[in-house]
């Protein structure tokens, strides 16, 4: 292998865009480096397009192991490297190569098998698998021993697609995970349809949302992949009727809205213009298979707008102003009420968010809507239902409790064993349950609640130079092709955190997938290998925290278990074999978060083997638990979470900034800077752009885009 000579780590920036302006010197090949006055890279300049490195004579298992290209649309290789990424060039988008493979009628499919059979091309026969076009090599024969095993195996891996998809289209989530046993079936097509979708269309066709999030985020080239029609999945998700959230779920992700179908429009202009394609076409499309897909039990209709039925049924039609003012004056309560509702699933919901209505305190100027409730009332909020409706009409609460028993004579609320406890009861189960959170927290945290934060904790990777836009040198080398080995060869020289984002959420791995750069990619995998094979808990723990979500995918000849399980290092099998779990309970609490579930947040934390890095643990977007509360501006969630976890508070998002800086950015800056000052944050500490929290205060902007982002998330 090559072995790192010398580099330099110094950034510039050129009109706007980060460019490296040094070299990377690797002994024995080609010198790379970015240019210090642009970031133009042709394929004449040096740029190295990975080539397939089998013969095509390996074990048939192998073949589908390994990549196909899949160019990934949507701009030069170049401005992969620009945060704001520029519109495609024409060619990148009409003449795509893997467009034309998806494409093509059983004729030329049949007449395209037999030709790579006879040459004995496995490789193109598994892209053809892949591409959704392996039924046209079945029942071929070869002489070559190795082409008519893998002949022979077709029907299976086209069974694996086909478990991918239907577990997609089901929204079974547990299902996707456990058939992607290989990377490449994330963008394999459905061989049974001619629409030739790959599982994140279907995702989005059928309004999956957790499997859509879930191959979008672990699996960026799945973003881009097209259909036999040449559209992405943010085509489909623009037929929706859903009024644009699927579609601004997909652009949060990454998808390009530049992106044209074989039509030549965009997925912006079907957003724009329902007629030209709608979700039941595509539906309809979909279902021209030898065996359709039963859809009783889907509910297509989900998403369907109710206005023009309500309106028919005599329901008032509210001028702006009316509009308006019932949306300022009850819109907050009546969204909490109805969260509140949907997570307590009660007997009877109308009496249950009359009572919540009925006690909610709209917060006073300068103050905060988290009062404690009187104790009769404080039930509903743990979901107990109380009074029946006639005793919301009472203004006088000290009335209505003494009717109390009255009214539960006229509508009975369940047995004695399901009985609501009395309001005192409540509140003291409510102030010993946080006694017992803050026991259990002091001890992981080895802090005081409302004192200091404790001494960070030493980082495990070295400590590495960013530019303003979250890049490393990192990020830029990955963005190359090196020789065999230099990445990971860099790696081990540098010790650097791979879970880094730059300001688009990437990691230096996922640089390299969006450039297609194989190598890059298995060098990174075999650095995390490197590490669970030393048993650097350490490193990997930072890792995960750090929200680095390819650690399971890595793999070095062997996947990153197996390789820890022949090293005996049994407390790294267990670290990783805990990580499917971890990231599932960090998604369960930023949900709960999300939608305010004060409830959720506190079982999930009490339910939680280390509560502390729970809290500080870091999601696809670089945000920790804190940070998402603060952007939703849940004042009870935020107050919990910064006192029991101070570490939060110091804690940098993928551009470094902390709570802090996005609570002066936000409507409620008065009370959620008060909390959080009052728990230790800093208030001098500067991001990667040099800005003091005091700046969003004057500039909202920035940290305004990041709740766009968070309510579009918020499903």
């Amino acid at each position: 292998g090559s072995a790192v000579r010398s580099y330099q780590d110094s950034v510039e920036v050129v009109d706007g865009v980060a460019t490296l302006g040094s070299q990377v010197e690797l002994q024995g090949n080609v010198e790379a480096s970015l240019p210090d006055s642009t970031v133009e890279i042709t394929k004449e300049e040096g740029f190295q397009e990975p080539q397939p490195t089998d013969d095509g004579k390996g074990e048939d298992s192998e073949l589908l192991d390994r990549p196909i290209t899949t160019r990934s649309a949507g701009g030069s290789r170049a401005e992969i490297l620009a945060i704001t990424p520029a519109p495609p060039e024409e060619d990148d988008v009409t003449e795509d190569d893997d467009q034309k493979a998806v494409g093509g009628t059983e004729e030329e499919d049949r007449a395209k098998a037999e030709e790579l059979v006879a040459a004995g091309d496995m490789e193109s026969m598994a892209e053809m698998v892949l591409n959704g076009r392996g039924s046209a090599l079945l029942n071929m024969t070869s002489p070559n021993a190795d082409v008519q095993l893998f002949i022979n195996n077709i029907p299976q891996y086209i069974a694996k697609i086909e478990r991918v998809h239907v577990a997609a289209r089901e929204g079974d989530l547990r299902g996707v995970q456990t058939a992607l046993d290989r990377r490449k079936f994330a963008v394999a097509r459905d061989n049974s349809t001619p629409l030739k979708p790959t599982p994140l269309h279907v995702a989005a066709l059928f309004g999956r949302t957790s499997v859509l999030r879930y191959l979008a985020g672990r699996f960026p080239e799945t973003i881009h992949a097209r259909d036999a029609g040449g559209r992405t999945a943010l085509h489909y998700a623009a037929t929706l009727p859903d009024n644009g959230h699927f579609y601004s779920l997909l652009v949060t992700l990454g998808a390009d809205k530049s992106i044209i179908d074989n039509e030549g429009r965009t997925a912006e202009y079907y957003l724009k213009n329902k007629g030209d394609l709608s979700r039941d076409e595509l539906l309809n499309e979909y279902q021209n298979r030898p065996v359709p897909i039963d859809t009783t039990g889907l509910n297509f209709n989900r998403f369907s707008d109710k206005g023009a039925e309500l309106i028919k049924g005599g329901y008032p039609i509210f001028n702006p102003e009316e509009g308006q003012y019932l949306a300022d004056s009850l819109g907050e309560p009546l969204i909490k009420g109805l969260t509140d509702v949907a997570h307590v699933r009660p007997k009877n919901p109308v009496v249950h968010l009359a009572n919540f209505l009925l006690v909610y305190n709209k917060p006073e100027e300068g103050g905060t809507n988290n009062t404690r409730l009187p104790s009769a009332k404080r039930a509903v909020t743990a979901g107990m239902e109380e009074a029946p409706p006639s005793g919301v009409a009472d203004a006088n609460q000290e009335e209505q409790i003494d009717e109390s028993d009255q009214l539960e004579d006229e509508e009975p609320m369940g047995t004695e064993e399901t009985a609501e406890p009395e309001g005192e009861e409540e509140r003291d189960r409510e102030e010993l349950e946080d006694k017992e959170d803050e026991e259990e927290t002091l001890d992981e945290d080895n802090a005081s609640v409302g004192e200091d934060p404790p001494e960070p904790v030493e980082p495990a990777f070295k400590p590495t130079n960013r530019d303003e836009h979250g890049q490393t040198v990192l990020h830029f080398a990955a963005a190359r092709s090196h020789g065999r080995n230099a990445i990971f060869q860099l790696l081990q020289e540098m010790e650097v955190n791979i879970g880094l984002r730059d300001g688009l959420y990437r990691t230096a791995r996922d640089i390299s997938e969006q450039m297609e750069i194989t190598e890059n990619v298995q060098g990174l995998d075999k650095y995390v290998v490197a590490l669970a094979a030393r048993g650097d808990n350490d490193k990997l723990t930072e890792l995960l925290l750090e929200g680095y979500d390819h650690i399971l995918d890595a793999e070095d000849g062997k996947n990153i278990i197996d390789v820890a399980k022949d090293r005996e290092h049994s407390e790294t099998v267990a670290l990783l074999q805990s990580i499917t779990a971890f990231e599932e309970r960090r998604e369960k609490l930023i949900r709960a978060i999300r939608f305010g579930s004060m409830r959720q947040v506190r079982e999930l934390f009490r339910e939680a083997p280390n509560k502390r890095h729970l809290a500080i643990a870091k999601n696809q977007q670089g945000r920790c638990s804190l940070h998402v509360a603060v952007l939703t501006q849940h004042e009870n969630i935020v107050e919990y979470i910064a006192q029991r976890f101070p570490a939060t508070l110091h804690i940098g998002d993928n551009l470094m900034r902390a709570p802090l800086h996005y609570a002066m950015g936000v409507d409620k800056v008065e009370p959620l800077s008060r909390i959080l000052i009052a728990a230790g944050a800093e208030r001098v500490v500067k991001d990667l752009k040099g800005r003091q929290p005091s700046y969003y205060f004057m500039s909202k902007t920035d940290i305004q885009k990041l709740q766009d982002e968070e309510e579009g998330l918020r499903v």
